[in-house]
């Protein structure tokens, strides 16, 4: 068979059930394409869909039982995607324009189907990555960018030089860890002020004494997530613009954020972030503020 899919039902903690939908791809050369679906069973309609790019070659499908993004998908009325991709014939994995992007969207085609949520074909996306998962969510973002709500881009370091205009329309986070490798540290930078030079809706955050691990990646991820899918999506799931003017800035000089007032949605030497939450959150981890327990 071409294509594997299985249906399981999981008692949680939190939730009284939940399905979760398996698909794989059949492999062609060296690619292997697998995914996960997570819909939480008190949804009746999937407003969006959130997907989790583990780092190079990971097998990321595991994450949609994290309690965390569970309670993110449930507060947000989404289903959870978890990805494990691998392959370079043809275009490294992470350059989703090249054809991981289309395997992507086919396993959406796939899940909507069996899952009896038709709309998740069509539903806005949002994507959290580590290291190569940035690079793919980005690359994604960047091909598909009417269909992205919000992309998050960790401490990855291989990015496609061209960033198209409708993409700076989406909000995003680039992350980088200051003790990482400098090529990602420069990278991830440039890119950052690429984008933001331009006007693009995107926060640079240096998490300081971490190097190339997740640190408060998925912390301040989810709440910058939860704050774009409520503002972008309509009641009739449908994905609008993001408004400049509803953001926050954040001056890493002064570590410190302000609402944007008038006109200044686009200071280049600022990062644009979503709502407050995402704006206190963003000055705890720039300034190196430990977790609450």
């Amino acid at each position: 068979m071409k294509h594997r899919l299985l249906i399981a039902c999981l008692v949680l903690p939190t939730y009284l059930c939940a399905a979760t939908f398996d698909w794989q791809d059949k492999p062609e050369a060296n690619h292997e394409m697998a995914f996960r679906l997570y819909v939480p069973d008190s949804i009746s309609k999937v407003r969006s869909v959130i997907a989790l790019v583990p780092g190079l070659n990971g097998d990321g499908r595991g994450m949609v039982t994290e309690p965390a993004w569970q309670a993110l998908a449930e507060r947000t009325q989404s289903a959870l995607i978890g990805c494990s991709m691998r392959g370079d014939t043809g275009g490294v994995y992470y350059e989703a324009e090249k054809w991981s992007g289309k395997v992507f969207l086919e396993a959406l085609d796939k899940f909507a189907a069996e899952s009896k949520h038709p709309e998740i074909e069509d539903a806005p996306l949002a994507f959290w990555g580590h290291s190569a998962g940035g690079q793919f969510n980005f690359n994604f973002a960047n091909w598909k960018p009417e269909r992205t709500a919000a992309f998050v881009a960790n401490k990855g370091a291989y990015y496609g030089d061209t960033i198209r205009p409708a993409t700076r329309k989406v909000p995003a986070l680039w992350i980088l860890g200051e003790k990482d490798t400098e090529i990602r540290v420069k990278n991830i930078t440039a890119k950052y002020e690429d984008g933001r030079k331009s006007g693009a809706l995107w926060a640079l955050v240096p998490e300081p004494n971490e190097g190339h691990g997740g640190g408060r990646s998925r912390d301040i991820g989810i709440v910058f997530i939860e704050e774009v899918l409520s503002s972008r999506i309509d009641s009739q799931g449908k994905l609008q613009p993001a408004n400049p003017a509803e953001g926050w800035l954040g001056d890493l000089k002064t570590k410190s954020v302000e609402k944007v007032a008038g006109g200044d949605a686009d200071v280049k030497d600022r990062s644009w972030l979503p709502g407050e939450a995402t704006a206190k959150l963003w000055v705890d981890v720039v300034s190196g503020t430990p977790a609450s327990p």
